[in-house]
């Protein structure tokens, strides 16, 4: 499939918002990843058309529906080694 590049949130096709909600998808993070996750869910409050299903989980438990935008803390802040390491041991990656 070929990468589409756009300029603007409102010129994202709803083709491409829905096939986005239907992955299954987990962002490990730290402080700065709650930010970004902040973010994500504004711009869904302002934006109808992205349907994201959101979900705070812990990496102890790691079962996840689909489809989903899971996220939880892993690692330590300030060590990327650490996040990484936890995000293999979690996902089996």
């Amino acid at each position: 499939m070929k990468q589409r590049s756009y300029t603007a949130l409102n010129s994202v096709p709803i083709s491409a918002w829905k096939q986005l909600a239907s992955k299954k998808i987990y962002f490990g993070h730290q402080s700065v990843g709650a930010n970004i996750i902040e973010g994500v869910e504004e711009l869904i409050k302002e934006n109808k058309q992205i349907n994201l299903n959101i979900i705070r989980t812990t990496p102890s438990m790691f079962t996840l529906p689909t489809p989903v935008f899971a996220h939880s803390e892993i690692g330590k802040n300030g060590d990327p080694r650490s996040k990484v390491e936890e995000f293999v041991r979690i996902t089996g990656s």
